[in-house]
């Protein structure tokens, strides 16, 4: 049933590339694998481009085999359900697309700063460990977008 209901929320093409994305953060498991190839779909879909996110394999040198055969054997719905209950359990609840909460506040149409909230956040010593190979995925992934 929940399915359905972010199938309604979505419609049908975005609601079938979430679980091809899920499929990714399944079988790419680290940032660095699966965060270009969701970049890359999402930057599609921006462009109201729904059909074309197999390219994204391609573009990458990703096999689309282990993506596609976990979209194939319904371990993707499997995915997006939980995916589903882990966004209907944030604390603040989800109230706006993208949800990006830092500290615990939600920054809603400032979101694409993310990274300033961050810092401001931070209370630890400068630098933050993996902080600049996070940066540097974000940034090819911005490559990424530019060239779909």
């Amino acid at each position: 049933m929940k399915f359905c209901l972010l199938c309604l929320q979505h419609g049908p093409a975005e609601c079938f590339l979430d679980t091809v994305e899920a499929c990714a953060l399944d079988v790419w498991p680290h940032l660095n694998e699966h965060f270009p190839f969701i970049y890359c779909v999402e930057s599609l879909i921006y462009h109201k481009n729904y059909t074309k996110w197999e390219t994204c394999f391609e573009k990458l040198n990703l096999k689309a085999k282990l993506v596609t055969d976990c979209v194939a054997s319904g371990r993707g719905k499997e995915l997006e359900l939980r995916y589903a209950a882990k966004t209907n359990a944030l604390q603040p609840p989800h109230k706006f697309v993208p949800w990006v909460v830092v500290d615990g506040q939600p920054l809603y149409h400032d979101y694409r700063d993310f990274i300033s909230y961050i810092w401001k956040a931070y209370k630890g010593t400068a630098p933050i460990p993996g902080c600049s190979s996070s940066i540097n995925v974000i940034k090819m992934g911005s490559k990424l977008a530019a060239s779909a």
